[in-house]
């Protein structure tokens, strides 16, 4: 006994389901451009950046076609597509010729950014496992990583050509005179379906049990990083799930199912694969707040001293090694007598301190420039004494 619900109930929770998905895109693109630290966005956008756009486009492109397809069914919320014009509610018996044209169309058309927001997920998690799988580390596991992007590129390539001419001619997909003994619709085909689920869920699960060969390493590097992946890996299960739900529906309901309903379960694993690829952005909020909860204090106190001459001096303690803030730098900086005018700059959080390094670097290379001309200035024979 097939469940029934009626279209516009789906169509609401696809949007519903985009929204949130929106949302979680956003957020993403707002903690990685401007992060915790509100510094003005970068200028350069990444190939992650740009697929997780494009899969967002397509699962808004999927809910259009869901959308017109809801106007196009005229009200009778349990049509099918099934060419027998005995049945009261086939779309060939109730529907008039242009009006039946367009709704197998849209239909047809709708089937590209369907898959292709599943298989943007797909290929937005393999961008990911490239950042964490170096070359040198773990040179297996990255050939074993090239061989699953392949694998990956090609049953997308197999999906969307499998649906492009399982029905040949193309235009036979929207055929408005088609029989029983002479109908072709690859939308509702059953061997199409069968193949592409079955790439999906297979690559589904390739994709997220690879980690698993390497996470007792990533724990050994990083607690922290190691519960953000399982946690990720968790939820995108979670995907797998409902693809299989989405794949005992269709069989309950003798591969006719009702127009739209299938699409709920659609709609919820696309913007679960959609929240999965925003959640690593947020690793740099989990950071900060583990450093505010911490006892161990990041700020650095960073004093620059101006001597008489304005030349700057720079003194402080340095979180890491050597003299990053030119405190040593030699006999000239501690034979200067200064008139101290002092600034002092608080560096809000570790990752701060690589500008305050860089400053430093420049102020270094300035004193060692005066030196220099100081160096080479005439010499003169009575001693010059520097005012406090």
């Amino acid at each position: 006994m097939v469940w029934w619900v009626k279209p516009i109930v789906v169509n609401i929770l696809e949007w519903v389901f985009a929204g949130i998905a929106t949302i979680f895109f956003l957020l993403r693109f707002y903690m990685r451009y401007y992060g915790v630290r509100a510094q003005p966005p970068h200028s350069s956008s990444k190939l992650s950046d740009w697929v997780l756009t494009i899969t967002l486009l397509c699962f808004y492109a999927t809910n259009i076609s869901d959308s017109i397809t809801i106007a196009l069914i005229n009200g009778v919320d349990r049509m099918n597509i099934s060419p027998n014009r005995n049945n009261p509610l086939s779309a060939y018996a109730l529907l008039e010729p242009n009006r039946l044209r367009t709704l197998l169309k849209v239909l047809y058309a709708s089937l590209y950014p369907y898959y292709s927001t599943w298989w943007g997920v797909k290929f937005y998690i393999l961008i990911l496992y490239y950042k964490l799988v170096e070359p040198m580390t773990l040179p297996r596991h990255r050939i074993a990583l090239h061989a699953l992007a392949l694998l990956v590129f090609m049953t997308y390539l197999t999906c969307i050509g499998l649906y492009i001419f399982w029905c040949l001619p193309v235009p036979e997909n929207w055929n408005v005179h088609a029989t029983p003994e002479h109908y072709c619709v690859a939308y509702f085909s059953r061997q199409p379906f069968v193949i592409s689920i079955g790439m999906h869920a297979g690559t589904e699960i390739l994709i997220f049990a690879f980690p698993f060969s390497f996470l007792y390493i990533i724990k050994r590097i990083s607690k922290q990083k190691f519960y953000a992946v399982t946690m990720m890996f968790g939820v995108g299960f979670l995907g797998v799930i409902i693809s299989l739900s989405r794949v005992a529906y269709i069989v309950t309901s003798h591969y006719t199912p009702i127009i739209g309903v299938i699409n709920a379960w659609g709609a919820l694993e696309q913007c679960v694969g959609i929240i999965v690829c925003c959640l690593p952005a947020f690793k740099s909020l989990l950071k900060r707040r583990r450093t505010n909860n911490s006892d161990w204090n990041s700020s650095e106190l960073v004093e620059r001293v101006f001597n008489s001459d304005g030349l700057p001096e720079s003194r402080g303690m340095s979180a890491g090694s050597g003299d990053p803030l030119g405190c040593n730098s030699g006999s000239w900086n501690r034979s200067m007598t200064s008139d101290r005018q002092s600034i002092i700059l608080r560096v809000d959080s570790f990752e701060r301190m690589e500008s305050v390094r860089e400053a430093a670097e420049a102020e270094l290379a300035n004193r060692e420039m005066v030196q220099d001309r100081k160096n080479t200035a005439p010499e003169y024979k009575h001693n010059i004494s520097w005012s406090s």
